[in-house]
């Protein structure tokens, strides 16, 4: 059985030639962190070639990161990093021109503050080609010590928790127990489903946001909350209380998957989950196929890795918050029944979500079905609740 990599022996995985490059939307009110928390993840990200886009340099201060030399509207970082200005109307020219591969980059981080509200950014990352950009997700720098009084005194700011990813709580080393409990159920009210950690000087568990890793063949195994079994990378700081708790499992039912009810266990993931990626093996009219998985937050995508063979199966890691016990699980009322058959048109509510081939030179006539009223283009696509099936934003889908 194999077993996730502790936090302490982590290490970040470069971008390999192919992949689309990851970008994270880095949000939070003034004041609340976010520069902090961005050093922190260029130094825990070594080895790896980070480009912050900025709507301006202060926003991070480049007078405090490793400055190696400045072109225009580019400041070089050192180990091959660097730092962009630019502004919303050239996000797409700026992304486009980041993932190609002579920059070598591993992620970008987008700093949001002054360059566009966190939720229109958050769309224009998620409707780039995904053969280029992968969404990394849209986090929130909460300030734990002035988040009520400014969500009282700018109530309008509230909606930036509930469309978040992940919500990051900062200053918790400034807040005393009943403080640090009263300021997480303010939050729980105001985002119910968003993932919650917390971050004393910006140090923020990195398997959270950039994948836990494994060691060994994964396997199915129970949620993994190590040290006492309150969570992952939790410590007692100055006043007592604990961090909210990374958490990961790994899912592996032993049969192949019904792709409706397969789409109908994504969406119900329970609360607290951020990253899912993985391997899945689907059922279909025409035998078992092999795809790639990846979601983060509500937004997922499927590679077709062709016919199934032999020792393929269903491998997915399950990383969030507090995760419940049960999560292993989630996939297991998916499993296609021993005398089960999937239709064609089962497999066609995949379309949505697919990203097309390398090797797909016409991508409308590569996923193009009769049975719908328009071709799918593999547009980014964002789950719908399946409480709520209206839910989906209509300008997300194909």
């Amino acid at each position: 059985m194999g077993s996730l990599v502790p936090q302490d022996a982590w290490s970040p995985t470069a971008r390999e030639p192919g992949d689309p490059l990851e970008v994270l939307v880095l949000t939070g009110f003034l004041g609340a962190g976010k520069t902090t928390l961005f050093n922190y993840l260029l130094s825990g990200l070594s080895g790896l070639r980070v480009a912050a886009v900025v709507n301006d340099f202060g926003a991070v201060e480049v007078d405090a990161l490793s400055v190696a030399g400045r072109v225009d509207s580019t400041i070089s970082l050192a180990g091959g990093c660097m730092c962009c200005e630019i502004d919303i109307t050239e996000i797409d020219t700026a992304l486009a021109d980041l993932a190609a591969p002579e920059h070598g980059l591993d992620l970008v981080v987008i700093e949001a503050s002054g360059l566009a509200e966190p939720e229109v950014l958050a769309t224009l990352v998620r409707r780039q080609p995904r053969d280029l950009i992968s969404y990394g997700g849209l986090v929130n720098v909460v300030d734990g010590v002035h988040v009520r009084s400014t969500i009282e005194r700018h109530p309008q700011l509230a909606r930036h928790l509930s469309i978040s990813d992940l919500l990051v709580l900062t200053k918790t080393d400034l807040l005393d127990a009943d403080a640090y409990a009263e300021v997480r159920e303010f939050l729980r009210g105001q985002a119910p489903r968003t993932p919650l950690t917390s971050a004393v000087r910006g140090h923020v568990d990195m398997r959270l946001l950039f994948g836990a890793g494994t060691q060994g063949g994964a396997a199915r195994g129970s949620v993994d909350h190590p040290g006492d079994g309150h969570g992952a990378h939790e410590h007692e700081h100055e006043h007592g209380h604990i961090h909210d708790a990374y958490s990961s499992c790994v899912l592996a039912p032993e049969r192949p998957l019904h792709p409706r009810r397969f789409l109908h266990a994504v969406s119900a993931l329970p609360d607290g989950v951020f990253r899912v990626k993985g391997t899945i093996v689907l059922a279909a009219e025409d035998g078992r196929w092999t795809y790639e998985m990846s979601k983060v937050g509500d937004m997922l995508d499927v590679r077709s890795r062709g016919r199934s063979e032999a020792g393929d199966s269903t491998q997915v890691v399950v990383i969030g918050i507090d995760l419940p016990g049960d999560t292993e699980g989630s996939f297991d009322a998916a499993q296609l029944g021993p005398t089960e058959h999937v239709r064609h048109e089962d497999s066609l509510v995949l379309e949505p979500y697919l990203v097309a081939p390398e090797s797909a030179t016409d991508t409308e006539g590569w996923i193009y079905d009769d049975d719908r009223a328009t071709p799918v283009t593999g547009a980014a696509t964002m789950l719908s609740d399946p409480e709520d099936p209206d839910s989906q934003d209509p300008a997300n889908t194909p």
